[in-house]
């Protein structure tokens, strides 16, 4: 993950919809429901600093790591100002 990005845009509209997938060394477990995307590093780290998702005009609040962070939304992309390691958190209106 040479960019510190990564991206979802699952081809189901079912929800909740939960997967995982392997990265560099990391496992990693995804959520997605109408109001949240939850991330979670479950074996080795991860770091990225910004998160290509759907919908992302409607992302209310960032929490990575368990901590409430400044982000933007721009272009399907949200941008934030740390690097997540072991989880991100994002909540939708």
């Amino acid at each position: 993950m040479t960019h510190g990005e990564v991206g979802f845009d699952p081809r189901t509209t079912k929800r909740p919809f939960r997967s995982f997938f392997s990265c560099d060394d990391a496992w990693v477990v995804i959520r997605m429901t109408e109001r949240a995307f939850a991330l979670s590093i479950k074996e080795d780290r991860l770091s990225f600093r910004s998160l290509h998702l759907t919908n992302t005009e409607r992302a209310t609040e960032v929490r990575i790591d368990e901590r409430h962070v400044p982000f933007s939304a721009q272009d399907g992309m949200l941008r934030f100002d740390a690097t997540a390691t072991h989880s991100i958190t994002v909540l939708f209106s």
